[in-house]
């Protein structure tokens, strides 16, 4: 019997096999009575169709002739009652009848070929097709899209008579990789794919105890599975057979676990359209150009609580309970992850899902609790970080240092002390091994898990020396990040998450330590990014570090920055929220403060925002004669210390006390040079918010004005000027402003009678106030004075 000819009838009787189990394995005697009330005439029984099903025979025809004969058409209905059955089962696809005529003939010329005899049952098959899959995993969620793309383009090599399809999937560990490959195998096992064979070869890439398989030795293995018993000695000669073996031939080849492009490039085959290799890698094999990538992600919230729930196996668990999302959340929708914590919960019926996840939140040491025996997320992480280089491994133990989500090339270099394009090398490389993903240009990021790790291993590995001058680098280059892109609200926005770790990285090490420079680094930041807090951010931040900066700037004995965090972040925003004796304590505070400051120039800017603070408490409190006073007094300090900002402040302070005095005229005159002095500059926030004051004080003329043409024209020009300051707050993302122009926009549309815009634009402008915090009236329904 000729190679050529046995492998025929093994695939004749393979693809059988398959049709017969897709079609849930019915019994001879159905398939008896089928054929009976088919071709009455045709006497085939239960035996002769075992003996096709099995491989003990195939249905005789007649060797070099045209006619058909009974056996084969009864065969052929077979096939198609079968067919039918099979079709919509386990995404089963029927082949034509051609194909079954065709095969059918190369099985029969295979027969007369070995004149005489019979293969020797299956265990001749087995011989003959390696069939080396695990098994198909009972759970598995997700990765549809995945699936899609690996049997389009298979379809898609068939049908364009390509040699071969390679799929490289990719992604971090524990992402499922091989169980996606090995699902993806055997459903398209199930349709009808691969009759001459299926490898799953383990490379060893993250074996615990194991070198990685180096291509010579993988060959050896792949030609054994194919039956080779005379295998050359060099690797060429191996390449050249495994080849040539595979020529022409429907074939599934898995390589699990590649350590690169270099161990998989020799090992892949030269087979017929029909063919597929499925490679997993915990790199990006991007010298693999002809392979079809898929990148695996972690499963979606409802994915992961699915897989959870199919697990469990505990009755009433839903994917939608809290509990069970709270949980895969804290597994960072891992599948690895997911599968561990699970046993325990299962033996412990005692534990509700709410317990798991509870225990989960509070453990430190998390990934401890994601190990079953002798598995663990820890073990999998580790096996991919031994695969770096030192330099590699130092770099990614400070990244665990970095507080935030994201990290950028400029803060890596500063932990790693190092430059940027040595930093973004690395970055690139911890990329490429999925360690870490770029979610924008430039900007990286841990999955929550591998930031554990990380840290972990920073604490562990890394001297405590190294890891505060590392923080304190950072610190650094933070603070001089934020001095290079003060103002720059679209930058710091972008940012914030960061930024607010960062805070409180600095506010640990100054709580932990004797280094008085992370205390210093920490008043200085919370005062240079007062404002864009204020502005953009809830209140309640600028608040809360404002105090801890405080608290560190009087420990630091450092009384000029104690006056400006009393006199400006602290006072200005309680102002803000109307928590007035709290603005009142701490702008008395600075100005102790201010008083006891070495230089008068600092110490005289500080008395006078505190002077400014005082004069808004008594402006909110409708109290024009301390408003008037206090504005004065900032005056004063304004002009003894120069600062032209806190002059045009004071001006402001005036223009609000001629408002409570109901001096429109000397209000909006005021206000008039205030915003004809800003458009000189460049300051939208000014601009637009001196644009407001000047609407404010024309509506006072407008109200008191009866119906007509005039009263019109005012609120007109009053909405222009709002919308000025509605843009230009849009234009800089400040919150504040677009909510005073919405509530201002209101009382002008309550003027005109236009009830409904009224409600709609109030109800906006109260919306943003409430987001940020803001508890006082909108400037426009305290100062436009009704009659």
């Amino acid at each position: 019997m000729s190679a050529r000819s046995s492998d025929a009838e093994v695939r004749f009787w393979r693809m059988l096999e398959i049709l017969y189990e897709a079609a849930g394995k019915p019994p001879l005697s159905e398939l008896v009575k089928f054929g009976k009330r088919l071709q009455p005439q045709v006497d085939i029984g239960a035996s002769t169709i075992n003996d096709w099903l099995r491989g003990k025979s195939v249905p005789r025809g007649n060797p070099g002739s045209q006619r058909t004969t009974d056996s084969e058409r009864y065969f052929v209905a077979l096939v198609g009652y079968l067919q039918a059955k099979a079709h919509g089962r386990d995404g089963y696809t029927k082949r034509p009848e051609e194909y079954w005529r065709g095969m059918l003939a190369a099985a029969q010329r295979a027969r007369g070929d070995r004149r005489g005899g019979r293969p020797s049952g299956r265990e001749h098959v087995a011989a003959i097709l390696p069939q080396s899959l695990p098994d198909s995993p009972k759970v598995f969620v997700g990765r549809n899209d995945a699936l899609e793309k690996v049997t389009e383009a298979l379809n898609h090599a068939a049908k364009a008579g390509s040699v071969v399809a390679i799929h490289a999937v990719d992604g971090m560990a524990g992402i499922g990789k091989t169980t996606l490959a090995v699902y993806a195998a055997h459903q398209l096992i199930k349709r009808g794919h691969f009759p001459d064979g299926q490898i799953f070869l383990r490379l060893h890439a993250h074996t615990p105890g194991q070198t990685p398989l180096i291509p010579a030795e993988a060959l050896r293995s792949l030609l054994q599975d194919v039956g080779v018993k005379r295998i050359p000695d060099d690797a060429d000669g191996r390449e050249r057979l495994w080849r040539s073996s595979m020529v022409g031939k429907e074939f599934l080849l898995v390589l699990d676990d590649a350590s690169g492009s270099g161990q998989i490039l020799p090992l892949l085959p030269q087979s017929s359209a029909g063919s597929l290799v499925l490679i997993t890698s915990r790199r990006r094999l991007t010298g693999l150009p002809e392979a079809v990538r898929i990148t695996l992600t972690p499963l979606k919230v409802n994915q992961a609580a699915q897989m959870f729930v199919e697990l469990s196996e505990r009755p009433n668990l839903h994917s939608q309970d809290s509990d069970v999302q709270r949980v895969v959340g804290l597994c960072g929708h891992l599948p690895l992850a997911i599968s561990l914590v699970v046993p325990p919960f299962k033996h412990h019926s005692a534990w509700t899902v709410a317990d798991l996840a509870d225990d989960l939140k509070d453990r430190k040491d998390r990934l401890a609790a994601m190990s079953a025996e002798d598995k663990s997320v820890s073990a999998a992480f580790e096996l991919s970080y031994q695969y770096l280089s030192s330099d590699q491994q130092r770099f990614f133990r400070r990244l665990g240092l970095h507080p935030g989500t994201e990290i950028d090339a400029h803060a890596a270099a500063a932990l790693d002390d190092t430059g940027p394009a040595s930093a973004r090398r690395h970055l690139n490389e911890l990329f490429d091994y999925h360690l870490i993903a770029e979610p924008k240009r430039g900007h990286y990021r841990f999955h929550d898990l591998v930031r554990l790790f990380a840290g972990d291993l920073a604490q562990q590995d890394e001297p405590s020396r190294e890891q505060h001058a590392a923080k304190l680098r950072l610190a650094e280059h933070f603070r001089t990040f934020l001095a290079d892109h003060a103002g720059d609200d679209a930058t710091l926005r972008a940012e914030r998450e960061n930024l607010m770790a960062y805070l409180d990285m600095c506010d640990q090490e100054w709580q932990g330590s004797d280094e008085r420079e992370f205390g210093r680094i920490l008043v200085e930041t919370v005062n240079m990014i007062a404002r864009f807090l204020g502005a953009t951010a809830s209140l309640k931040d600028r608040i809360y570090w404002g105090e801890r900066a405080l608290a560190a700037a009087m420990e630091l004995e450092d009384h000029a920055a104690t006056a400006q965090i009393c006199c400006s972040t602290l006072a200005w925003a309680l102002l803000q929220q109307g928590r007035h004796a709290e603005a009142e304590s701490y702008s008395l505070q600075g100005l102790a403060a201010s008083a006891r400051c070495d230089d008068a120039v600092t110490g005289g800017k500080w008395s006078g925002n505190a002077a400014r603070t005082l004069s808004g408490i008594a402006r909110d409190s409708k109290d024009s004669d301390r408003a008037l006073y206090w504005a004065e007094q900032a005056l004063n300090y304004a002009q003894g210390c120069n600062d032209e900002g806190l002059k045009r402040g004071a001006a402001l302070d005036f223009g609000y006390a001629a408002l409570l005095r109901k001096d429109f005229q000397e209000a909006e005159h005021r206000f008039n040079a205030l915003l004809a002095l800003e458009e000189q500059g460049e300051d939208r926030e000014r601009i637009g918010n001196r644009s407001g004051d000047v609407a404010l004080a024309i509506m006072n003329r407008a109200v008191r004005l009866e119906d007509g043409l005039e009263k019109a024209e005012l609120c007109q020009k009053a909405r222009e000027l709002i919308g000025v300051g509605r843009r230009l707050g849009k234009e800089i993302g400040h919150e504040v402003m677009i909510a005073e122009s919405d509530i201002a926009l209101a009382i002008v549309a309550r003027v005109l009678g236009d009830q409904e815009e009224h409600k709609r634009l109030m109800a906006s402008g109260k919306k943003r106030f409430k987001e940020l915090g803001i508890r006082r009236p909108g400037r426009a329904e305290d100062f436009i004075i009704f009659p």
